[in-house]
């Protein structure tokens, strides 16, 4: 009986994470016990230094990211141009877009696919 009602706290406990609520460490403590908390602390440790390490992003990356959204943002305008019926203008700037999805292309190419 105590195992449904600790499972049941779990759960609630759970939910309330999910929710985005506050819980107490001491609730948690005390349905995980001693090793359960202790494990608790350590994963959360780890996954500290992951976001940690994760947030700092390589100089590639960033300008793969910033050639990225300027070729998204020229195909947005083209495709906007589009759909007012303005057909050579958003011709011209899908042509652009597509240069830019191909350069793109090529330094992806460039930076991580060579061996």
């Amino acid at each position: 009986m105590a195992r449904v009602v600790t499972e049941a706290r779990l759960r609630s406990v759970l939910e309330n994470l999910r929710r985005g609520k506050i819980v107490q460490n001491r609730q948690l403590r005390t349905l995980l016990g001693e090793d359960g908390y202790t494990r608790f602390l350590d994963d959360w440790r780890v996954q500290q230094e992951i976001r940690q390490t994760l947030a700092v992003k390589p100089d590639e990356i960033i300008e793969y990211e910033r050639r990225l959204k300027k070729a998204t943002f020229a195909y947005s305008k083209g495709d906007a141009k589009s759909g007012m019926g303005r057909h050579r203008t958003a011709k011209k700037l899908l042509g652009i877009a597509d240069t830019q999805f191909e350069r793109l292309s090529e330094y992806m190419d460039e930076k991580f696919f060579r061996v």
